[in-house]
C-alpha cells in the first residue's frame, strides 16, 4: 500500500506540473502581486501572511493567481507571485474563474492601452509677481514727461479647470486643458508730474482706483504620462507648452487736481481702457485619483504654468508680469476605457 505521504506528494508535483493547483497559501510578511512575471512589470496588489488564493498555472518559478476582487466589480483580473513566497494550499480540479481566464482567448494588446480621461476641477492659483505698467507721456504745455505707473495687484484667484486626454502609444497621451479666472481688484497708481515753473522738478501724486476688471484664459496642451492604475488610484504625470490670453482693464491717463502756487498736486481720477494680450509659456504637473467605480472617482493635483507678460497692445506702456503660477486642483474625475 502506497504510504499517505508520499501520495500527498505524488499529488503536489502532478498539480504543480499540470498548472492547476486550486489554491495557496502566502508563507511571507508581504507578497507583491505584478502585472507580469517578467519584463516591464507593475505591482498590482499585495497579499499578507496567510492568504490564500486561487492559482492559475505555475510559470517559471512563479504562480499566476486570481487575484482577489472588489465585491463591487466582476471583473477577473489575474497577477504573479513568487513561488517563493507561497505553498500549496488544497488541489484539486479547476475552479469556474480559473476555467473562464484558460478558456478565454487571449486579449490582443492594442497599441493604444489604458483609459481616456476628464477632470472637472476648482483650481486656485498663487502668483509670487504683481501685474504692473508703467506709462511716460510727453506733458506739451510743460514741456517734459509726465510719468506714472500701475500696480494691478497679485493675480491670485479661484477659477474652473477642464483637463482631458487620452493614450496614443503606450503609456503616453496627449491632452488638453482649459482654465478661466476673473476678479475685480483696485489698483494703486504712483506719478510724477512736472512743476509748471520749475523745470526738473517733478511732483509725486497717488491714487487708489475702484475696482478694475482682469479675466485670464489659459489653454494648455500636455503630453501625459499615463501609468497602470494601482487598483482604484491612478496618477497622470504631465508637461507641455502653454498659452495665455489676458484682459485687463488698464489705467491709459491721469487727470490731475493743482492749485497755486502748484508745488503739490493731486490725483483726481483716472482713464482706463479694456487692453488684450497673448502669451506664449508652459506647464507641468500631477494629478492622483482615487475611483469608487470603474469611471467615477474624485482627486487633485499640483500644476506650475508660467508665462511672462511683457505688453499689451498698447505702444506707451511697459507691462512686467507673470502669468500662471502654482495652482492646487481638486474635482471629479472620469474615465473612459480604450477599446
Amino acid at each position: 500500500m502506497i504510504n499517505k505521504g508520499l501520495l500527498a506528494l505524488l499529488l503536489v508535483l502532478v498539480t504543480s506540473a499540470a498548472a492547476f493547483a486550486d489554491t495557496i497559501k502566502i508563507t511571507t510578511d508581504r507578497a507583491l502581486v505584478w502585472s507580469r512575471p517578467d519584463g516591464v512589470a507593475v505591482v498590482i496588489t499585495q497579499l499578507k501572511r496567510g492568504d490564500t488564493v486561487e492559482v492559475v498555472r505555475k510559470l517559471n518559478g512563479w504562480y499566476q493567481i486570481i487575484v482577489p476582487g472588489n465585491s463591487m466589480s466582476t471583473e477577473i483580473r489575474t497577477g504573479y507571485v513568487s513561488a517563493t513566497q507561497a505553498v500549496v494550499d488544497s488541489v484539486g480540479p479547476p475552479s469556474p474563474s480559473v476555467r473562464l481566464v484558460t478558456t478565454t482567448p487571449p486579449r490582443i494588446r492594442s497599441t493604444k492601452p489604458g483609459t481616456s480621461f476628464f477632470n472637472i476641477d476648482g483650481m486656485r492659483s498663487r502668483n509670487s509677481d504683481d501685474l504692473t505698467e508703467s506709462i511716460t507721456l510727453f506733458t506739451p504745455k510743460l514741456d517734459e514727461n509726465t510719468s506714472f505707473s500701475t500696480n494691478y495687484g497679485n493675480p491670485t484667484a479661484w477659477s474652473l479647470d477642464f483637463m482631458g486626454g487620452g493614450p496614443v502609444w503606450h503609456m503616453l497621451g496627449l491632452g488638453f486643458a482649459v482654465g478661466y479666472h476673473k476678479r475685480n481688484q483696485t489698483a494703486a497708481v504712483n506719478a510724477l508730474i512736472p512743476h509748471p515753473y520749475f523745470y526738473d522738478t517733478l511732483r509725486p501724486a497717488s491714487f487708489t482706483t475702484e475696482p478694475l476688471q482682469s479675466r485670464e484664459a489659459a489653454f494648455h496642451f500636455p503630453a501625459v504620462f499615463m501609468p497602470p492604475a494601482f487598483g482604484p488610484i491612478k496618477i497622470l504625470v504631465f508637461g507641455g507648452p502653454s498659452v495665455f490670453r489676458l484682459s485687463q482693464t488698464q489705467v491709459t491717463d491721469i487727470i490731475v487736481n493743482e492749485v497755486y502756487p502748484y508745488d503739490t498736486v493731486t490725483i483726481s481720477a483716472v482713464k482706463t481702457q479694456e487692453q488684450k494680450g497673448t502669451f506664449w509659456g508652459y506647464h507641468a504637473g500631477a494629478d492622483v485619483s482615487v475611483f469608487f467605480t470603474r469611471s467615477v472617482g474624485v482627486g487633485g493635483g499640483l500644476r506650475y504654468s508660467h508665462a511672462n507678460i511683457t505688453g499689451f497692445e498698447k505702444d506707451a506702456a511697459t507691462t512686467s508680469g507673470v502669468a500662471g503660477g502654482v495652482s492646487v486642483v481638486a474635482g471629479v474625475r472620469f474615465r473612459f476605457t480604450s477599446p
